[in-house]
């Protein structure tokens, strides 16, 4: 480390010697050829100039230091004004991250047809994103049911996907979104219905389900399979905020 003090002392004593020098040697020149110059008197003037020297060399060595002291307190309030401001940055770069991460995060739920079934949002909101189950979504608005699975409930839907309504024949399934047909759409979907929330650890094995039509569906468990009437369920526990819907690869059909 270098020794600022030493560096220093070496410089002033240069700048005094050469003052000092140019001094006497003006002194010199000008006495050179005068015969009153003794040698007492050219002792008095180098007397009079080291003192000067060391004057001098005291004056500049104390305005070095109070110079230095100054520079050193500018250079500490300079590195402190630095770190605040930094600080200050870092803390707010913080906040607008943390801002941006609580109003950036996703919420979690469980994917069904391409979309994420949220427990934010109510059973249609949540059905109408999934492009798997558009016919079940056509044929409860067919029915007028859908300010009932909007409503408060709770509800457990058993929801048909697109390719269990194609295993109906067409010509019924076009028959049955008719309105003409519309109470007996509306008791095939209630037949999928359940008054209150059962996720699939609340569906025992050999439980029977009244449904919203009036009719039962019993309920069988092979291991970690759940079925209803024999159907398997394919995505289990999508949550909503009025229920729960559990989707499956077949539609229910009641007796008629």
């Amino acid at each position: 480390m270098i020794n600022i003090t030493f560096i220093y002392d070496c410089s002033l004593k240069v700048i005094c010697i050469f003052r000092y020098s140019i001094q006497m040697h003006n002194f010199l020149k000008t006495n050179r050829y005068s015969s009153s110059v003794d040698c007492s008197e050219a002792l008095q003037t180098t007397s009079i100039f080291t003192s000067n020297f060391k004057k001098e060399n005291l004056t500049m060595k104390k305005n070095f230091m109070i110079i230095a002291a100054m520079a050193a307190i500018g250079i500490s309030t300079l590195g402190y004004a630095q770190t605040e401001t930094t600080t200050n940055k870092k803390s707010k770069t913080s906040m607008s991250s943390s801002k941006k991460m609580k109003s950036g995060k996703k919420e979690r739920g469980v994917m069904v047809g391409g979309a994420m079934m949220v427990a934010s949002k109510n059973i249609v909101e949540n059905a109408v994103n999934a492009n798997n189950v558009t016919t079940l979504v056509a044929a409860v608005k067919a029915a007028g049911l859908v300010e009932t699975l909007s409503s408060k409930g709770p509800f457990t839907v058993f929801a048909p996907t697109d390719d269990a309504f194609k295993k109906i024949p067409q010509s019924t399934l076009n028959d049955l979104l008719k309105p003409e047909n519309k109470a007996k759409l509306t008791s095939i979907l209630t037949y999928h219905v359940i008054a209150g929330k059962l996720t699939a650890n609340k569906l025992k094995n050999g439980a029977k389900l009244k449904t919203v039509n009036g009719e039962t569906l019993t309920v069988t468990r092979k291991g970690n399979k759940v079925m209803i009437n024999g159907v398997q369920v394919m995505i289990p526990n999508v949550l909503s905020n009025n229920g729960v819907t559990h989707v499956i690869g077949t539609v229910l059909m009641p007796q008629m």
